[in-house]
Parts: C-alpha cells; structure tokens; sequence
C-alpha cells in the first residue's frame, strides 16, 4: 500500500512518528509496560490505560524538564526527579508530621511544578 504524500507534508509526519516511538520508548522503559503477566482482557485494557496515563504524566514531565533546564550539567530527568522527591524525609511525632528540609534538587522539582511542601502537618 503506496499513497502519495504531498512533500510538504512529509516532514510533520515524520516528527509525528518520531513522538509516537518516544512514547512507546517511555511506556516500556519508565511505566512497567512489560512483561504482561495479565490474565484477563480486562485486566489488560485497565493495566494499558494505566500504563498510558502514566507515561503522558512522565512526558509532560520530560518536557517540562527540558524547557526550563538550560545547563545539560544541572538537567534533572524524571527518575532523578523522583528519586530526590522520594528522599524526602520528616519526623513523626504522635500529633504532629514535621518535614525535613529537602535537598537542592528536591528542591529544583518543588519550584519547577510549583509544588508548596508544608513545614508540619498535623495527625
């Protein structure tokens, strides 16, 4: 099956491609697309769709990241990005949650998203 493609748009449906590999890249590399150890077709439609949501979350994540991180050097990417939000850590008390101070790059995700972490939180 051989159709002809007006030359102009050759280029934007290359790039459309080239983003459609990206994401099945992401889906199998950063959301657990594979193996399937599924049963059922349900369970198999629902782990998809949560694969899917899981890998626009981490595009839109990757793309964030790279539009505002000029240096190479001090670039997060979105497994360093967790791993320093997940290093998070805080004092529990028995009527009271107190955050730690996070780290530099923790920090860097927190003001990148916007995200305001609380000081204490009450139990």
């Amino acid at each position: 099956m051989f159709w002809p493609v007006p030359v102009e748009e050759i280029l934007p449906v290359y790039y459309t491609r080239q983003q459609v590999e990206q994401t099945f890249d992401v889906c199998k590399n950063y959301t657990d697309l594979l193996p399937l150890r599924i049963e059922s077709e349900d369970k198999l439609r629902g782990h998809l769709l949560l694969t899917f949501i899981a890998s626009c979350i981490v595009r839109r994540i990757q793309n964030k990241l790279l539009a505002t991180e000029k240096k190479r050097s001090g670039r997060l990417n979105p497994i360093s990005l967790f791993q320093n939000l997940g290093c998070q850590h805080c004092s529990v008390y028995k009527d009271k949650i107190i955050v730690h101070e996070a780290d530099s790059k923790a920090n860097k995700g927190y003001n990148l998203f916007e995200i305001e972490a609380p000081k204490e939180l009450k139990v």
